[in-house]
C-alpha cells in the first residue's frame, strides 16, 4: 500500500514539473507581431492619390517602426492601383498634397540631416527640393511633427516639438521667419494669418508679422482634428476617461456642438460647408452626422470581422474615405453613402 502512495505521489510531482515546464516555456515564448499596418493616411485635393504610412510593433510595444521592408504607400484611387516608388523618409507620417496635388510636402524622417521639409513628386517620388534648417539638432527634439500649407502651396508652417512655428518659402525651400510658440492646425487662404495649437490653447497668428492676435482656452489634452476652410469652424477630439468632439466657432471661441462617440478617434473632418461630420473610431466604426442636429445619417461597421481600426481619412471634399485594419487591409470607401468602393490591399503576413 504504501509503495502505491510513493508511486502516485512521484507521478503526482512528475505531471506538475511538466506543467510548470510547458508554463513556463510558454511564458516565455513571444507572441507573433502585428502585421505591418497603416497608421496615417491623406487623400490629395484632387481625390486622385492617397497616401499611406505603415508601421509595425515588432515586439508589441507602443513604439513602432516605420518602413519594414518597403517603403510608405501611394495608391491612385481612380485605378485602384498603387504607385510603385521610392518615398523620403517622413516623420510621423506628417505630409501635405501641394497645390495641384502632384506634388507632396513632408517631413524629414531621416537621422543625422539638417533638413526640415522635403518636396517631392507623388507619382515617382523624386525630391525636387529640401528645406534646410540650421536648427534641426535631434529628429527626437526638432522633427517637424505639425505641417500647415496655404491654399496656393506657397508657403507653409511647420511645428516641431519645441513647439517653434516656422514660416517657409515653398518655392524656394527657405525659412523666413519663427512666429512663436504652437503647433500648426491651418492656414487661411490669403495667407495671412495661422490657426495653432498647444497643450491646452488655440492660437490666431499674424504670419507677416509674427504677432498673436487671439487666443482661446480648449480642454487639456485636445487634439485639432479639422478646420474649415473660411476659419469659422475648428473641430477638436479631447481624450480622457469623457472623449468626445468638440465643434468650436470663431473668432468667438464659442462651443456650438458635442459629439460623444463610441470608441477613440482616429480621424474626423467637417464637409465643405460645414453641415456634415464625419469621423472614424479605433472601434471599427464610421459614421456621418448632421452637424446641425446632431443625428447619425448613416453609421458602419468598417472593421467587419477585423479587431478594430489603426487608421482613418477623408478626402477634403467629404466624399471618399480611407481605412487601415490591423492585418494590414486598405479599402477605400464612399461616405456619402457609407458603401465600400474597391479594397486596395490586402492583409499583410507579420515579419
Amino acid at each position: 500500500m504504501k509503495n502505491k502512495l510513493v508511486a502516485a505521489w512521484v507521478i503526482a510531482l512528475v505531471g506538475c514539473a511538466g506543467l510548470l515546464a510547458w508554463a513556463l516555456v510558454e511564458g516565455l515564448r513571444k507572441p507573433p507581431p502585428p502585421a505591418p499596418h497603416v497608421i496615417k493616411a491623406l487623400f490629395s485635393p484632387d481625390n486622385k492619390w492617397v497616401f499611406a504610412q505603415y508601421a509595425y510593433y515588432p515586439d508589441r510595444g507602443r513604439k513602432p517602426r516605420f518602413n519594414f521592408r518597403r517603403p510608405d504607400r501611394i495608391w491612385n484611387t481612380e485605378q485602384a492601383r498603387e504607385v510603385t516608388t521610392e518615398i523620403p523618409p517622413i516623420n510621423q507620417g506628417v505630409a501635405v498634397f501641394v497645390g495641384d496635388s502632384k506634388h507632396v510636402l513632408s517631413a524629414n524622417g531621416a537621422e543625422g540631416q539638417k533638413v526640415a521639409l522635403y518636396l517631392w513628386e507623388a507619382d515617382t517620388g523624386r525630391i525636387i527640393r529640401e528645406f534646410p534648417d540650421e536648427d534641426f539638432v535631434d529628429i527626437r527634439r526638432d522633427g517637424v511633427n505639425a505641417l500647415a500649407v496655404s491654399a496656393d502651396g506657397k508657403v507653409a508652417v511647420t511645428g516641431n516639438r519645441r513647439g517653434q512655428l516656422k514660416v517657409w518659402d515653398v518655392s524656394k525651400g527657405k525659412h523666413l521667419k519663427t512666429i512663436g510658440q504652437g503647433y500648426a492646425v491651418a492656414m487661411s487662404a490669403d495667407n495671412k494669418s495661422l490657426l495653432s495649437s498647444s497643450h491646452d490653447q488655440v492660437r490666431l497668428w499674424d504670419v507677416t508679422t509674427g504677432k498673436e492676435l487671439k487666443s482661446w482656452f480648449v480642454p487639456p489634452l485636445s487634439t485639432p482634428q479639422a478646420v474649415l476652410a473660411d476659419g469659422t469652424l475648428l473641430l477638436y477630439s479631447t481624450y480622457g476617461s469623457s472623449e468626445h468632439l468638440l465643434l468650436w466657432e470663431f473668432p468667438s471661441g464659442k462651443t456650438i456642438r458635442q459629439f460623444i462617440p463610441k470608441g477613440s478617434i482616429l480621424g474626423a473632418m467637417l464637409t465643405p460647408d460645414g453641415k456634415t461630420l464625419l469621423y472614424g473610431c479605433k472601434s471599427g466604426l464610421l459614421v456621418r452626422e448632421n452637424v446641425a442636429t446632431g443625428k447619425k445619417i448613416w453609421s458602419v461597421q468598417a472593421a467587419d470581422g477585423i479587431p478594430g481600426l489603426t487608421a482613418v481619412a477623408f478626402s477634403q471634399d467629404g466624399r471618399l474615405g480611407f481605412t487601415g485594419s490591423p492585418d494590414g487591409t486598405v479599402i477605400l470607401w464612399d461616405v456619402v453613402g457609407g458603401t465600400i468602393l474597391r479594397k486596395l490591399a490586402e492583409r499583410m503576413e507579420p515579419p
